[in-house]
């Protein structure tokens, strides 16, 4: 359903972040610019994967915790002009679409917590007119399996 992977961890951070969701947007390369910078001066200095794990961890808390009726963003594109992620909307399944915030851009929100992101996007423009319906089991599975997987 959903797979990110670091495919080359290069000093600079650019283009080396896979995001996968074959029924939503297929394949995205990715900079991971910004999940090193958060990691500096953190236990695991300038390390992208431990970033990834702990923004995935927030992603998986904040899916347990949806509420029907709830809209959450979930980010994962830094960029210095924009933040791009998920929309997840809460109806009886998950409704996901990707997009993105031009008002909100990459330095101002930290990947190891955006507490100050996830329900604060007003400008959300999706990417494409697809959305994904699915269980919430099934994301809250998925994302568990990614967390384990970057854990290792």
């Amino acid at each position: 359903m959903i797979n990110i992977e670091i495919i080359e961890n290069s000093p600079k951070g650019h283009n080396d972040l896979l995001l996968e969701i074959p029924e939503l947007i297929g394949k995205k390369i990715l900079d991971s610019y910004y999940l090193i910078l958060a990691s500096e001066g953190k236990r695991k200095r300038g390390n992208a994967k431990y970033t990834l794990v702990q923004l995935l961890t927030f992603w998986y808390q904040k899916i347990t915790q949806l509420k029907e009726g709830q809209i959450i963003y979930l980010p994962i594109d830094f960029n210095d002009e924009y933040t791009a992620g998920l929309k997840v909307e809460k109806d009886q399944d998950l409704i996901l679409s990707y997009g993105y915030s031009l008002k909100i851009c990459g330095y101002s929100v930290n990947p190891l917590d955006p507490s100050n992101y996830y329900n604060k996007v007003t400008d959300f423009q999706a990417e494409n007119d697809n959305v994904l319906i699915v269980k919430q089991q099934n994301v809250e599975e998925c994302l568990k399996g990614l967390i384990d997987r970057l854990e290792r």
